[in-house]
């Protein structure tokens, strides 16, 4: 009996220190985790986040059209999430084209104005009314094809969608669109698409360029220069409202940031006068010209109006009214006298421009033409017509005089080729 008491004595004693070991084991972790340091979560900076690159195309731009607007009861956010606290004093710059050095998301809404033809961007101040701080001259739609307003499509605001750099456009292509309305968007005046579907920036339609801030000429869309077309791009997003009223009266404005000239010459026919690549802002500009030599034809020569940049693809033009007695049209030639078995080239056929090029009409034999044509007999029935007026004359067609620079870019920029109502 003893024993056993002695047996169990032993037990406690070994369930006591257990018990003891555990405890100290549980203090010591508490005490561990309360002095450790909390662990340091890094700080991400909004504005250094890359935006997604967009991958729209206009095929589903088209097809998006019907889609349901934002209206006043959904609860998207209008204000970008990068945009500044409002109780951060900014201090607004401007670059060299007097445009604002602003903080991405700093403007609050777009608004257009259509009886001044312009674009006013604002920004709103916590508790306080919206500041223009800059605008733009533009074109809206025409009568027939009108720029779409909020209120017609029972909205208070369109808001801005894609942005992209570059879209084709049936005949043409634009700059720097920003859509605000289904296949509506800001963009820049349209260039025409070359024969091969080549985007020359060289080939903006001038007379368009002319009339921003005086006329409304899209089909729908609001044109810009190319300058103003990339700054509306850059500090617009997703989300941002853009209200569009028929009246300025009663508005805050701002006069809109001034155009450059065009200038009647063929090294500067078909640039934006804003565009930095082109030869108004770009001191280390490159054009060529193709001059066509007729290389013992007669008739008129064909005239290419265009300057190229380098490494571009023109199409080669078409003979025209050339001929030559006893001799058929075989194509250009960058020589002379090309050499034997030397391919030629067909007209619309691209050539590489590395430099101011000269082509070479070439000829091979062929059916004889007539410099004088046979005489023509009256026929007794008609005594009243003079015999001299049937005759066709004996001096084959001259090249009609050339005209000077100023007057021969004037018929380039002013003229527009293709089908007007494709434009946007």
């Amino acid at each position: 009996m003893r024993r056993w008491f002695a047996e169990q004595k032993m037990m406690v004693v070994l369930s006591a220190v257990a018990v003891l070991l555990v405890a100290l084991t549980l203090l010591f972790t508490f005490v561990s985790a309360w002095r450790s340091p909390l662990p340091i979560v890094p700080v991400v900076d909004p504005m250094t986040i890359p935006e997604a690159e967009v991958t729209t195309t206009l095929r589903s731009i088209m097809l998006r059209t019907n889609e349901p607007m934002i209206t006043e009861t959904e609860s998207r956010p209008t204000t970008s999430p990068t945009s500044p606290p409002a109780t951060t004093p900014v201090s607004i710059t401007y670059d060299g084209n007097n445009m604002p050095v602003v903080p991405r998301g700093y403007y609050s809404h777009i608004t257009v104005f259509l009886d001044r033809q312009i674009v006013v961007m604002y920004h709103t101040p916590e508790d306080g009314d919206p500041v223009p701080l800059v605008a733009f001259f533009c074109s809206t739609g025409e009568s027939a094809t009108p720029t779409p307003k909020p209120k017609d499509k029972g909205l208070k605001y369109f808001t801005i969608g894609d942005r992209h750099t570059v879209l084709k456009w049936w005949s043409c292509f634009v700059r720097y669109p920003t859509q605000f309305y289904g296949e509506y968007f800001f963009h820049s005046i349209p260039y025409e698409l070359t024969g091969s579907n080549w985007m020359d920036k060289g080939r903006m339609k001038t007379y368009a360029y002319r009339e921003l801030g005086k006329k409304a000429l899209s089909q729908g869309c609001v044109r810009l220069s190319l300058r103003d077309a990339k700054y509306l791009s850059d500090n617009s997003y997703a989300g941002m409202p853009v209200y569009i009223y028929d009246s300025s009266k009663g508005h805050e404005l701002k006069t809109p940031v001034s155009l450059p000239p065009i200038y009647n010459s063929y090294i500067y026919a078909g640039w934006d006068p804003t565009d930095p690549e082109g030869p108004y802002k770009n001191k280390d500009f490159v054009s060529y010209s193709i001059t066509y030599n007729a290389n013992g034809g007669t008739g008129s020569v064909p005239v290419d109006k265009h300057r190229y940049i380098p490494n571009s693809y023109p199409n080669l033009l078409e003979p025209g009214s050339l001929m030559r007695e006893g001799y058929e049209f075989a194509g250009w030639s960058l020589k002379q006298n090309p050499g034997e078995g030397e391919q030629l080239m067909a007209p619309g056929k691209q050539l590489r421009i590395t430099g101011n090029t000269t082509l070479y009409a070439q000829w091979k034999p062929g059916a004889i033409v007539p410099t004088t044509p046979p005489e023509t007999t009256i026929p007794p029935e008609s005594p009243t017509v003079p015999p001299e007026s049937l005759t066709a004359p004996t001096e084959p067609p001259t090249a009609p005089p050339e005209s000077s620079v100023e007057s021969t870019t004037a018929a380039i920029t002013e003229t527009s080729s293709g089908d007007p109502s494709s434009e946007p």
